[in-house]
């Protein structure tokens, strides 16, 4: 009787297990997640136009510091500070009664000094004749001869006073030495200046405007490595293939190109670096002297180029990688270098395939290893294929 009763127990407590095991496994079931959604674009080639971006500064193409050459009241200014001159505009003026006077005196002295050399040339020919017929004595020929040769002197002498004295008169014009921009005036009118004072002010030609950057030794292989047996004009015109911009600090793209107008003929040896300078039209005064600048070199020809959507590369300490979807459905993740930037795709130099399936759409969901369910967009793949560099964008990771 026991037995049978412990074979009771027994059997529902077996059913009950089972039972148990049953509801476990049917809740497992209802756990269980699908797998997460991501949507992929095609790794997919395209053309770009690489560029680079130098720090540079604005020089102006002339400065001169406008100076007093001649001592004097500054009787009258002529500009407006800040305004735009052109070459020969009169901008001060310094007292002139002085040296005109002295004009007026040089050449009373030089009339003197003709008239006397006139007569010490009379005087000599009467001698010459004379002593060719032994009717003067031989000192009075030398006498003449030393009397006509320091008047001539004395000519010469005055005549170079009268190009002084006219030559200091023109000082009291001071005039543009170019095209400019005139800066703040030093004196104001009636002040006395000279030789010795400060500046009166500067003029600077903007137009065009020099840019100054420099490019380290690796870019300058890349540039100009098959360029060392050719000649400077040769050398010129390979240069001319590469496009110069300039993009302010704020972003902007100034509208002109420029093209590069110097190139250093060695590296510093300090920085490892090669100077060079380009000019831009400045039509608009946009440019200014001594803005700090990003110069934009670029190859006017577009490159071929593996093309991913720039959303789609991410950053860890190994350097730039995406996330892959294998023919597993499985997420791969894969280093990669990438290049020139063009809007919003960016180049990718190794590290992926044409045709490698990159997810683009749910990043923050996804880990190495898990499986996805992978959705194809094709507009990456038709918008990659029309890409042309963006300048604005610089250089990517």
């Amino acid at each position: 009787m026991r037995f049978v009763k412990f074979a009771a127990i027994l059997t529902l407590t077996s059913a009950v297990i089972a039972s148990s095991g049953c509801k476990d496994d049917k809740k497992n079931e209802k756990t269980q997640l699908p797998p997460t959604a991501v949507t992929v674009a095609e790794a997919t080639n395209g053309t770009v136009t690489p560029v680079a971006e130098y720090i540079g500064q604005t020089i102006a193409q002339d400065t001169v510091d406008l100076a007093a050459r001649v001592e004097g009241f500054l009787t009258k200014r002529f500009f407006i500070e800040g305004q735009t001159v052109k070459k020969g505009d009169m901008l001060f003026t310094i007292e002139k009664d002085t040296y005109e006077a002295a004009v007026t005196q040089a050449e009373g002295i030089l009339l003197e000094a003709q008239a006397k050399l006139k007569d010490a040339e009379i005087e000599f020919v009467r001698m010459a004749t004379l002593i060719k017929d032994n009717a003067v004595a031989q000192k009075n020929y030398d006498n003449a001869l030393c009397n006509k040769m320091a008047a001539e002197g004395k000519v010469k002498e005055s005549q170079a006073s009268l190009e002084t004295a006219k030559i200091n008169l023109g000082y009291t014009d001071i005039k543009a030495p170019f095209d400019g921009v005139v800066g703040l005036a030093t004196y104001s009118e009636n002040n006395v200046v000279g030789p010795n004072s400060k500046k009166l002010a500067t003029i600077v030609n903007i137009n065009p405007m020099r840019i100054q950057f420099t490019i380290n030794e690796l870019d300058v292989l890349k540039y100009r490595v098959k360029t060392s047996n050719l000649t400077e004009a040769e050398k010129q015109r390979i240069w001319n293939t590469f496009k110069f911009q300039v993009k302010f600090q704020n972003g902007e793209i100034y509208p002109i190109e420029g093209e590069l107008s110097y190139s250093d003929n060695h590296i510093n040896t300090s920085t490892g670096t090669l100077l060079l300078q380009a000019e831009f039209k400045n039509p608009e005064r946009i440019l200014t002297p001594g803005m700090y600048v990003k110069v934009l070199v670029g190859q006017r020809n577009p490159q071929p180029a593996l093309l991913v959507p720039r959303k789609s590369v991410l950053d860890n300490q190994a350097g730039s990688y995406v996330f892959t979807v294998d023919k597993e459905n499985k997420i791969v993740t894969k280093q990669v270098k990438t290049g020139t930037v063009s809007g919003t795709f960016v180049q990718i130099i190794s590290g992926l395939k044409e045709g490698e399936l990159i997810v683009v759409d749910g990043l923050q969901k996804v880990r190495n290893g898990m499986t996805v369910k992978a959705s194809l967009d094709k507009s990456y793949s038709q918008q990659a294929g029309k890409v042309e560099a963006d300048a604005g964008k610089g250089n990517a990771k």
